[in-house]
């Protein structure tokens, strides 16, 4: 049973890598880099005496879940707009892929001293900059269009 639970999983990052247009190991890393930030992240609050509670680990496992949905966003944009965002796709990935890196080499510093370092937010700084560039491109493509008055 277990198996079969483990093979449907593989199988549904498969299917989301192929939509998405990247790698399999893309997904993978992204997923094993958040399981990780998730885990040290709760050493750190140990470390630091901070209140842990199941509401603001529950709370981060879904923020962290939500930007998954970014690039599925973006894949799926693309393709209604018949546009091919795949570069954008994996780049979104890739930074995905750093932040938690960065996320997880800062908690590590802090367990190791014991004192808070402030973690830098480049995801809202992405998603910001993804917001941007899309409204840009949009504004683009309706200044483009013809419209001619009957």
């Amino acid at each position: 049973m277990m198996e079969s639970g483990l093979n449907l999983f593989k199988s549904t990052l498969y299917i989301i890598a192929a939509y998405l247009g990247v790698e399999y190991v893309m997904i993978v890393a992204l997923g094993s880099l958040m399981m990780a930030d998730s885990f040290l992240g709760i050493l750190k609050a140990i470390k630091l005496r901070q209140k842990i509670s199941m509401k603001i680990l529950g709370w981060g496992i879904v923020a962290k879940l939500s930007l998954l949905v970014v690039p599925l966003i973006i894949a799926t944009l693309g393709q209604g707009l018949s546009f091919d965002f795949t570069f954008f796709v994996i780049v979104t990935v890739n930074i995905l892929i750093v932040n938690e890196g960065i996320s997880c080499i800062t908690n590590i510093i802090v367990i190791k001293t014991g004192k808070d370092v402030k973690n830098t937010d480049y995801i809202t700084m992405l998603l910001t900059a993804l917001r941007n560039m899309l409204k840009s491109q949009m504004q683009k493509l309706i200044n483009s269009i013809d419209v001619k008055n009957p």
